[in-house]
């Protein structure tokens, strides 16, 4: 798809009955220590390493969990901007990773 339409994308996916859209309103401070353990163990992740990777990982396993089933992904740029440059990142990867996996799913920032 070369033009993003996001009213023609979000009319296509409620056409198909797909009426919910996903927040991902990822909050490092909100991520277990199990989650963070995991997926630095995962992602092979330093500990030493920023949340903007965690973030993005974590940001990675939603979408690519829901995409056949939402009609949106609405991503709320307050968490990313608390993570300063790292947060920013981790918001750009995240969005680079949903028009990769879910092309035909429109975001909202």
């Amino acid at each position: 798809m070369s033009k993003r339409n996001g009213v023609t994308l979000l009319n296509d996916k409620l056409k198909e009955g797909k009426n919910v859209c996903v927040g991902v309103d990822t909050d490092p401070k909100e991520i277990s220590k199990e989650i963070d353990e995991f997926l630095r163990s995962s992602y092979r992740i330093p500990p030493y390493a920023s949340q903007g990777v965690v973030m993005r990982r974590f940001n990675e396993g939603i979408i690519r969990a829901t995409c056949d089933s939402v009609c949106a992904y609405k991503f709320n740029l307050k968490f990313y901007l608390a993570e300063l440059h790292q947060g920013l990142w981790a918001l750009q990867e995240s969005v680079r990773f949903a028009k990769e996996v879910a092309p035909d799913v429109p975001l909202i920032l």
